[in-house]
């Protein structure tokens, strides 16, 4: 009998902690109320929702309807906002390899990428696709001949190449 009754003030202490977070979000967000009211809300609350009569009954039913749609229309807006890309979908994406994604990931190299708790990586499509786009314009523009000469790659002189490739030969 005392685990029965241990269960149900453990339930109720639950109960009025759930009800005290929305009580303050609600007063929070009505500046009519005074910050002194979370408690009077709190009562109201719990009034109207663990009555047995009908209205109370008719008002738990409406919550619940309203928490499930409002889950529902969020979950699915924002499985159709962006599609996540596993490291390897990304990698072939990019025609490039997992390491290398993983690292553009852990250098935060692509935008609204998440790294979960145990530690598998993931980057919307998005990102993927401007990096890409991004990529694809410095390649169109860069000018190879001045990095080459950038890298030192022109420091020696023409005439001493000619005869390395001479005596090379000979």
């Amino acid at each position: 009998m005392s685990i029965a009754i241990n269960k149900q003030v453990h339930s109720s202490v639950n109960q009025r902690e759930a009800l005290t977070d929305i009580a303050e979000e609600l007063v929070l967000r009505m500046p009519a109320l005074a910050p002194e009211s979370t408690m009077t809300v709190v009562k109201a609350l719990h009034d109207l929702l663990s009555g047995n009569d009908e209205i109370s009954r008719a008002r738990r039913l409406a919550m619940q309807r309203y928490l499930a749609e409002t889950t529902e229309r969020q979950d699915s807006n924002s499985q159709l906002t962006e599609a996540m890309l596993t490291v390897e979908a990304a990698a072939e994406l990019m025609r490039s390899n997992k390491p290398y994604v993983a690292m553009l990931i852990d250098q935060k190299l692509l935008t609204g990428a998440l790294v979960t708790e145990a530690g598998q990586r993931c980057v919307p499509e998005s990102s993927v696709r401007a990096w890409i786009a991004d990529r694809d314009a410095k390649a169109s523009q860069a000018d190879y001949r001045a990095a080459a000469a950038e890298a030192g790659m022109y420091d020696i002189p023409e005439e001493v190449y000619i005869e390395s490739n001479f005596h090379r030969r000979s």
